[in-house]
């Protein structure tokens, strides 16, 4: 796929019932060659100062996360 354009990949899981980050490093392939987001932030350090900071997804409470009865 040409640089001007973007594309999503989805996928399905079963997340864990504890709060917490999960975090998921990804190989990102084009024509003229790869990116891999793999950089995990140490405690405390901020995702937004890495290189290439993996994808990130944030588990909430189910009791702080609203009254979504998703």
């Amino acid at each position: 796929m040409p640089d001007a354009f973007a594309d999503e990949f989805v996928f399905r899981g079963t997340t864990p019932k504890k709060p917490g980050t999960l975090w998921f490093k990804v190989v990102q392939g084009c024509d003229k060659g790869t990116n891999a987001w793999v950089e995990i932030p140490a405690a405390g350090q901020d995702a937004h100062s890495l290189k290439s900071p993996a994808a990130r997804l944030d588990v909430l409470d189910v009791q702080a996360a609203g009254a979504h009865a998703h």
